[in-house]
């Protein structure tokens, strides 16, 4: 599902189902239930959200998040909605040794 802001949409997510967007910019990502695995082109780290955590994407960038069971994620794109604690990093491993 490719998505367009106006506010701070809520989309909710079925395990495995994926959410983009394009050209996300000042965008802060709040896990309202759940957890969603987030992957930012140009970024080498992974991030994922459980329920009560957010992010800050460093855009300009595309974003794809994918729940890892059902969840419901909010994309802000305004700072009039709320503050949770930061998200956990998940450490790629290097492609070749």
């Amino acid at each position: 599902m490719k998505l367009e802001l106006s506010h701070c949409p809520d989309v909710s997510m079925v395990k495995g189902a994926i959410s983009r967007l394009e050209n996300a910019t000042d965008i802060r990502l709040r896990c309202l239930s759940g957890s969603v695995w987030i992957t930012v082109d140009g970024v080498y780290d992974d991030v994922v959200l459980e329920a009560g955590q957010s992010w800050r994407v460093p855009g300009p960038a595309r974003v794809i998040a994918q729940a890892m069971e059902s969840s419901t994620l909010r994309f802000e794109s305004t700072p009039d909605c709320g503050r949770v604690p930061a998200a956990r990093r998940l450490q790629r491993e290097p492609a070749f040794a």
